[in-house]
């Protein structure tokens, strides 16, 4: 739990932005988006990611693929999204839900007038989902993170600290449509 100092720091804006990351498991395409988006972000905003569930260890395939492109993965763990639930706990300013979580349960976590949370979907392809052998489970991973990237590019890209709610859900939906190139 965190100390009332933490708390009041965290109600008060004086830390980033927190940017919360939702899929099914939290075990492959919300973990590679908050380790993306926190070694990009080089600390203006703050990423974390959970599940409806979580899984009992992050896909090896994700940390290999994030490994491969030197993003840090060490401080990657599988949470259920409500360890981000309650008053004590850090403001949510963006909720992203990506792949296919139970996004109405989701949101009802977040759909409160005391809770200032922007809500997008980002159409992902989960390539835990995919069948076959190594061979194709690969190129799946690899696929994901040069999307996850390009979107997050453009996440950084906004101008966080003067967009009103309604903006920034604006421009949260209009990423949801960016699709990397592998090229």
């Amino acid at each position: 739990m965190a100390t009332w100092t933490e708390t009041l720091h965290a109600h008060t804006g004086s830390e980033p932005p927190l940017a919360l990351f939702l899929c099914r498991n939290n075990a492959a395409v919300s973990i590679m988006a908050e380790a993306l988006l926190r070694h990009l972000a080089q600390g203006l905003v703050r990423a974390a990611s959970a599940g409806d569930t979580a899984a009992a260890s992050v896909n090896p395939y994700a940390l290999e693929c994030l490994a491969a492109h030197r993003i840090p993965t060490d401080q990657l763990f599988c949470k259920p999204w409500g360890v981000f639930f309650g008053y004590y706990r850090p403001p949510v300013r963006m909720l992203i839900t990506l792949c296919n979580p139970d996004i109405y349960a989701a949101r009802a976590h977040w759909d409160h007038e005391a809770i200032r949370t922007v809500k997008t979907h980002w159409p992902t392809a989960d390539p835990e989902v995919t069948i076959g052998r190594e061979i194709e489970l690969r190129p799946a991973f690899e696929e994901l993170l040069v999307t996850l990237e390009a979107r997050i590019r453009q996440l950084l890209a906004l101008r966080l600290d003067r967009l009103s709610d309604q903006e920034l859900s604006r421009e949260l939906a209009r990423i949801s449509d960016v699709q990397g190139d592998l090229g």
